[in-house]
């Protein structure tokens, strides 16, 4: 699969002009010359330093000036933050590949287990979920994540966990997300080879199924921010498509926050996809290289994050739904205002609704019918903005069970008003 430099010459498809070409190889001449302090991988495969020049000249409307500016400065960055010489993350978010082989193409080693960016990838895991995973019919590596169920407040409790003194956060999933990015590049490398043709952009899937207002937490917000700009400036042009499935109402309120740190190419490539998006996923997807929850026939797993399913102890409403018995909650709200709530049950469970009632009014209406949920098995989490003045009832109903109690574990509670959240949380 490794194929020879020679070989690799033959990759590309030139849609570029003889001027663009031009521009390519003299930057590429300029930047990696025989004797560059680079990658030996590049050296071995000449055709990944001018993909990369030639990522940058299309992210700057090939201008040669800023794209030389701006190529120098991440080339430069590359050395100071060591990605040049970073080891091989674990194999546990890298799915569909031959590891050996794909180690023994980015000839370096595997990242040690003990090593600071293991430590944080397995916290991050414990309430987040994704993986690469095969390619899609063109090549592109994709990489699958179920962003609904991130437990944004839990992540950032986590990576603080291991935070060392004079690092941040932000700074430690940074490392970890750079790690990821040549991870990625290195897939296309190998997809390149495979398939014989230059492959140098990424497929990513996005789940938004579970997405909702408690989500909308400033310090995981300064983590997107701060990858979105890392992106853009080091790696610019990697993104074939990203697809958004599973979308509720709410994520609108998302884009217009998060659209603010993208630039216009990058917004171009995302796809918000409908109720069929399971056949506008296949029409870019063979079966076989997508999971069994987006459509697809493999038995890939992303399971949910084992921290997103617990409640909040310290925080929370914990509460006996007797058996045979009902047990209500209620929050006051004021027009415009978002209410939150999340909960489990223990080893059994619950059915729930959601009513609201305008102030005023004699009677609640119904928001989210009553319904058996698995609540003993994952948390379940929900939000509503109030049309008018009133309260949001939640109604927990054990009445089908006539022998047994349900312990609640409650998260019930107002996030303020919506316009202004997302007003505040989409300034640049």
């Amino acid at each position: 699969v490794h194929g020879t430099p020679s070989e690799c010459l033959f990759f590309f498809v030139m849609t570029e002009t003889s001027d663009q070409t031009a521009i390519v190889e003299r930057l590429n001449s300029s930047f990696f010359g025989s004797d560059a302090d680079i990658p030996p991988m590049w050296k071995r495969h000449p055709e990944v330093t001018k993909s990369l020049v030639r990522r940058f000249a299309v992210a700057y409307a090939w201008n040669e000036t800023k794209t030389a500016e701006c190529l120098k400065e991440t080339l430069e960055w590359r050395k100071s933050y060591g990605t040049n010489s970073m080891a091989f993350l674990p194999s546990e978010i890298l799915q569909g590949y031959e590891f050996n082989e794909l180690k023994e193409l980015y000839d370096r080693d595997q990242v040690r287990q003990d090593s600071q960016e293991v430590r944080v990838l397995h916290q991050m895991h414990r309430a987040f979920a994704g993986t690469y995973y095969k390619w899609d019919k063109e090549g592109h590596p994709i990489w699958i994540e179920r962003t609904g169920r991130v437990d944004c407040q839990r992540l950032v409790q986590l990576i603080q966990e291991v935070t060392p003194p004079q690092s941040t956060y932000v700074d430690e999933v940074l490392r970890v997300h750079v790690m990821g990015n040549e991870l990625g590049r290195l897939l296309c490398l190998h997809n390149s080879l495979k398939f014989k043709k230059n492959i140098d952009k990424m497929s990513v899937i996005l789940d938004l199924n579970g997405l909702g207002w408690h989500q909308l937490y400033r310090p995981a917000l300064e983590i997107i921010k701060g990858i979105s700009a890392l992106d853009q400036t080091h790696y610019p042009e990697c993104m074939n498509k990203l697809y958004l499935v599973n979308g509720p109402t709410i994520a609108t309120a998302f884009w217009k926050i998060i659209k603010y740190w993208l630039n216009e190419r990058t917004q171009s490539k995302i796809q918000f996809l409908g109720a069929d998006y399971q056949s506008k996923l296949l029409e870019d997807i063979d079966a076989d290289c997508l999971p069994e929850f987006l459509g697809g026939t493999c038995s890939l797993e992303v399971p949910f994050p084992t921290d997103s399913q617990v409640v909040d102890d310290s925080k929370a409403i914990k509460a006996l739904v007797p058996a045979g018995g009902q047990h209500e909650e209620k929050l006051a709200l004021k027009e415009g205002e978002v209410s939150c709530w999340e909960f489990t049950t223990e080893k059994y469970d619950l059915a729930y609704g959601v009513y609201f009632q305008i102030e005023g009014q004699p009677k609640p209406m119904p928001i989210i019918p009553e319904k058996r949920v698995d609540s003993h098995k994952m948390k379940i989490t929900g939000d509503f903005t109030a049309p008018a003045a009133g309260s949001v009832i939640l109604k927990f109903d054990n009445s089908f069970s006539r022998m047994t109690g349900k312990q609640l574990v409650l998260r019930f509670y107002s996030l303020g008003d919506a316009k202004s959240l997302e007003t505040e949380e989409a300034q640049p």
